[in-house]
């Protein structure tokens, strides 16, 4: 299986806001953002609740999203009703810890 990795979209909506989404892929980040129980701040999970604060909506991979580009067009995530109509991708550059 090839490596996807995670990544942060910023959706222009409609209207003109813009609003950021994490879009799990199957690299080492989404197997520990998918174990991550939102509460631990600890050991391999420590700056997962910061992180978690920064963008508004988490995509997971059974979501049919394969990448940013299927989301123009489409409602926007936070209940607005408003569609998105453009999109940029940021890479993120999280560094998984041994710690336990």
């Amino acid at each position: 299986m090839n490596k996807k990795k995670s990544v942060f979209i910023h959706a222009k909506i409609k209207c003109g806001y813009i609003y950021k989404y994490l879009l799990l892929g199957n690299d080492d980040l989404a197997k520990l953002y998918e174990s991550w129980d939102f509460d631990s701040d600890e050991g391999k999970f420590k700056g997962l609740s910061e992180f978690d604060s920064t963008f508004g909506y988490t995509i997971y991979p059974d979501e049919g999203i394969k990448n940013a580009d299927d989301l123009i067009g489409q409602e926007d995530f936070e209940a607005n009703g408003d569609i998105i109509v453009d999109v940029e991708v940021e890479d993120i550059n999280w560094e998984i810890s041994d710690d336990s």
